[in-house]
This record gives C-alpha cells, structure tokens and sequence, in this order.
C-alpha cells in the first residue's frame, strides 16, 4: 500500500514541478533546448571587450514587430573572432565619440565569421533606424555588400538569430523585415544584399511603424539627445 502511495506521490510531484517550471506554456528546459538548437553563437560585449554602458532605455515595443537589417557600409571584412571584435570595437567607437552616441548603434552585429556580437541586445532601445528605434531589432553584417552577398555563415546566421528571437519571445512571430534604406535616404544595406532581403519570407514594402503620441515624443528626445538613429 505504502509503494502504491509513493509511485502516485511522485507521479503528482513530477506533474506540478512541470507545471511550475514553464514559460508560455513550454517547460523552460524545452526553451533552453530550443535557444541551444536555434541561436547562433552570441559573443557578449565582455568578450568582444566592448566599452561599458549604463544608461539604456528599455524598448517600447517587445516582443518587437520589426527586425532592420544593415550592413556596416565601409569596406573592413572579417573571418574571425578576433578580427570581427576589433571591428566591431571600432563601430563602437565611431558611434560614440564620432557621432555621440550612449553605445554602438546596433542590437547585434554579425561577422563572416559566423558569429553575432552583441551590441544594445534584445531589450533595448538601438540607434540604427528614424521612426523603428523604439520597435525593432537592428541587426547589422561587418563589410560594405553593394556589390556581393554577405558569406554564407553571415547569412546563415543572421537567419539563426532572427528565429532565436522568435523563439524567445524578443521578436513578434509575424515580424516584418525590412531594410535599412526603407526607413531613410541610404543606401545600406548595400544593393546585393537588399535584394537578397527582399526575397526572404517576412520582407515587406508596407512600412509603418506603430506609433502613439508618448513615442513620438520618446524619438524626437533621442535625437536631440544625441542618441538618434542613423
């Protein structure tokens, strides 16, 4: 009787410990499954030994319904990580003492070494697009691509990151996808990669950010600030 008893004890413990231990409705060790499988690798600022920042602003809009792709526009290309995080370290720099910006003005950036560097992250408001700032993942791949695609591993792990968004919650699971040149006069990210971007799944020409009065504000602020987009 006693053992009928502890088989059905430990059967009711398991059940609400699974219960307990969810997110959305998945058990957090199916996420933590799902991050591992889906997401690219993601080099912290730590590691790319990026300058520190404390005074982010939290975005307006998560998970975000937009996702901008650029490309860095100068024609520096790296197939490392240590060539990658010099470079990365020098977009930071520009941002910062050149155009006066709190950090780098990406979410993420991305290397033809395969890898993602993380920039502001999947919380914070980025500095890379007028008017989708406050709503958008900025995600940007190092070298000019006017003329060429992005490498292989770049691309494959820009989609890897767009889905480890998904997965996450951090990006809407209808996100639109635009680039760069859809949001101000420019010419990122480069002809050969918009076209690209155009053909992918989430590509849209109907742009329109989701504004209230508050954000407007909120933008408007930023790039008197001195944190605007570019």
């Amino acid at each position: 009787m006693s053992s009928i008893f502890f088989v059905v004890y430990s059967v009711c413990v398991v059940f609400i410990f699974d219960c307990v231990n969810t997110t959305f409705g998945k058990p957090f060790a199916t996420i933590e499954a799902e991050q591992n499988l889906i997401c690219p690798k993601i080099v912290t600022r730590e590691e790319w030994r990026a300058r520190v920042v404390t005074n982010y602003k939290l975005l307006d809009i998560s998970p975000t319904p937009y996702v901008v792709v650029h490309h860095g526009g100068i024609k520096h290309y790296c197939f490392n990580e240590n060539a990658c995080s010099e470079i990365v370290r020098s977009y930071q720099n520009l941002h910062m003492d050149e155009r006066g910006w709190i950090d780098i003005g990406y979410n993420f950036v991305i290397g033809e070494d395969g890898n993602v560097y993380e920039g502001r992250g999947w919380n914070f408001i980025g500095a890379h697009a007028p008017g989708f700032n406050t709503q958008s993942i900025g995600i940007s791949i190092i070298g000019d691509f006017t003329k060429r695609l992005p490498n292989k591993a770049a691309l494959k792990a820009l989609n890897s990151l767009i889905k480890c968004g998904v997965t996450i919650g951090k990006i809407q699971r209808d996100y639109k996808l635009i680039g760069h040149r859809q949001t101000r006069e420019t010419e990122c990210p480069g002809t050969s990669f918009y076209e690209y971007i155009q053909k992918l799944p989430n590509w849209t020409n109907k742009v329109t950010p989701i504004y209230d009065r508050q954000q407007i504000k909120r933008e408007r602020y930023i790039s008197l600030a001195g944190n605007p987009s570019i």
